[in-house]
């Protein structure tokens, strides 16, 4: 009976053995995160990353301590992306730093050797990371103004960008009425925005109403990550009157008078509705109909004003393709003639 117990334990042992290879005696290589930390390759597939920013680094279990070995990190088209293989390693926590070439599936290569690296290898060990880098863009809920009311001078946007970990450099291009090209890239001319990466921005701003495309990538060591998807959006210039001569009044004989008004944005479409009340503050509006805009970004409307005084006029318009919806209220005088 207990020779049979003694073997039962030896089996057991065994066993266990078989159970758990390669704990022992085995190396751990670690690669820099998405996070900026070290973390473990898998031996048994490729560990994911986004980072391009990457060291290698190989820990030695105790019984490797004296052994020597080298390093070699391989791109995805199989050449050498860093340069520790130049080198021959005793120490423990050897680093290599290989550069970034494109996304795909890069090999770290760690050979032991029985004496120097010159002396036969011993044991090798292979493990593989991917990196996916890649940037992104998200369109504002609503379209954006080209610029104020009222002025000239446009509006500067900060629109949000989803950069990459370990990226040198990025590149925003963006048009209005783009065509993609086949590498995702805008076909033609565009214009170049400024990216803000403490803050995750991009700065851009608008010439004219219409539909915007924007791409953007990341680069690193030279090397580019794929244009984003194209990110849309729609921009209007604000409802208001140009600075010189917005509203006139080229018929100036009352009680019928005719205005005319000259839109600052002269592609807008659809109707105009205009509306008075007397008195500089208060009041109800009644209406005096409508104006439909012109080819050249006009209106006009005559109405008549038996008395005299102070008036408040609306124009209210619901918008269109070009042009945002909006509300201008001025301010006339009636006497013999019309006053501003």
């Amino acid at each position: 009976m207990q020779m049979k117990a003694l073997r039962g334990a030896v089996l057991a042992a065994v066993a266990g053995a078989v159970l758990m290879p390669g704990v022992a005696d085995a190396a751990q290589v670690t690669v820099t995160s998405d996070a900026g930390s070290p973390v473990a390759l898998n031996p048994a597939a490729p560990t994911a990353l986004r980072n391009a920013d990457i060291t290698v680094t190989v820990n030695k279990e105790a019984t490797e301590s004296t052994s020597s070995y080298s390093i070699l990190t391989k791109d995805p088209t199989g050449a050498i992306a860093g340069d520790a293989s130049n080198y021959c390693w005793t120490i423990n926590g050897a680093n290599d730093y290989p550069k970034y070439r494109g996304n795909g599936t890069y090999t770290v290569i760690v050979q032991f050797h029985s004496g120097d690296c010159s002396t036969s290898i011993a044991k090798t060990i292979q493990e593989q990371y991917t990196i996916g880098a890649g940037v992104a863009m998200s369109a504002p809920p609503s379209a954006l103004l080209t610029r104020a009311p009222n002025t000239s001078v446009l509006n500067r946007y900060d629109l949000p960008i989803a950069l990459n970990p370990g990226m040198g450099n990025y590149e925003v291009r963006y048009a209005s009425g783009a065509v993609i090209a086949p590498d995702g890239s805008i076909s033609g001319p565009s214009s170049t925005a400024f990216v803000d990466t403490s803050r995750g921005t991009v700065s851009a701003s608008f010439e004219r109403p219409g539909t915007y495309t924007f791409v953007a990538r990341g680069s690193a060591d030279d090397y580019f990550t794929p244009w984003s998807t194209p990110m849309q959006l729609r921009t209007v210039s604000p409802f208001d009157f140009a600075a010189v001569n917005g509203l006139t009044f080229p018929d100036r004989r009352g009680p019928s008078y005719k205005l005319r008004a000259q839109l600052r944005e002269r592609s807008a479409t659809g109707r105009v509705y205009i509306s008075y009340a007397r008195g500089s503050k208060s009041g109800a509006y009644r209406s005096l109909g409508y104006s439909r805009i012109s080819k050249a970004g006009t209106i006009s409307r005559r109405f008549r004003l038996r008395k005299t005084g102070t008036y408040r006029l609306r124009f209210r318009f619901k918008g269109s393709t070009t042009t945002a919806a909006g509300d201008i209220r001025t301010k006339i005088r009636i006497t013999r003639r019309v006053v501003f």
